[in-house]
């Protein structure tokens, strides 16, 4: 009877596991197009773009407010 409810609690929750895991493993790098790989990499460069441009300024800002 303790051995069917914990197998009761416990195998939903490893099918849930499992599905989310296969999931996970659809989106690797591997399986993206060349297009959709193309676009991330232009999203990254537009991200650190932007940090290197918004840390520029704070750091001007900052110059100018400390003379």
């Amino acid at each position: 009877m303790i051995a069917k409810r914990i197998v009761g609690i416990v195998g939903p929750i490893a099918i849930v596991a499992g599905v989310v895991a296969g999931l996970g493993a659809l989106k690797h790098p591997a399986t993206l197009s060349t297009d959709e790989q193309q676009k991330i990499e232009n999203n990254v460069k537009m991200i650190e773009q932007t940090k290197s441009a918004a840390t520029d300024a704070v750091n001007d800002a900052a110059a100018v407010s400390g003379k």
